[in-house]
């Protein structure tokens, strides 16, 4: 990375730690994530693979990134066969929330890409299935359109429309 001119750069193994320079009370912490790795074409599994916990004050945020279920991302529902130990699927991350007792959880790697058989939608449809089996409202466990967001506050969840951004996007 610093030889593309990113500076600090900061290289971790899995379980450490480093805060933010401004913000000593801010940690990033690389925590494991079942997956494997590739830079270039001659180096598989050469380095971690990981997920984030991010420590504040305040709040805590933890980013699976792709990952099996093992220590959250989602899709892949038909290839699950040789996906599985990478990618979870809407029930084991419905699965994941109620384990790690994430407050908040938000459905991400989906419909990008046309990698499998899977309709486009069917991973939040599968998501929202699975959350009602479990009964959990759906404003705890959820999906962005493209280009949306949400602004999460301390005790409710507040909507942000940026949608006028796709909207327009072919003009």
């Amino acid at each position: 990375m610093q030889q593309v001119g990113c500076e600090n750069v900061v290289e971790l193994d899995w379980w450490e730690e480093n805060c933010v320079p401004e913000h000593s009370d801010t940690f990033f912490v690389f925590t494991p994530a079942q997956h494997w790795s590739k830079r270039t074409i001659a180096d598989d599994n050469k380095v971690l693979w990981g997920s984030w916990c991010i420590l504040g004050p305040r709040y805590r945020f933890f980013f699976a990134g792709d990952t099996g279920y093992c220590d959250l991302t989602y899709s892949v529902l038909y290839f699950r066969w040789f996906m599985k130990y990478q990618h979870i699927n809407p029930e084991e991350a419905v699965q994941i929330h109620l384990d790690v007792r994430s407050k908040r959880s938000l459905a991400v790697h989906w419909g990008t890409f046309c990698l499998a058989n899977e309709y486009y939608l069917d991973p939040p449809r599968k998501l929202r299935d699975s959350l009602d089996k479990q009964e959990i409202p759906p404003e705890f466990f959820f999906t962005l359109k493209h280009g949306e967001s949400r602004l999460i506050a301390q005790n409710n969840l507040v909507k942000r429309d940026n949608t006028h951004v796709i909207n327009n996007y072919s003009k």
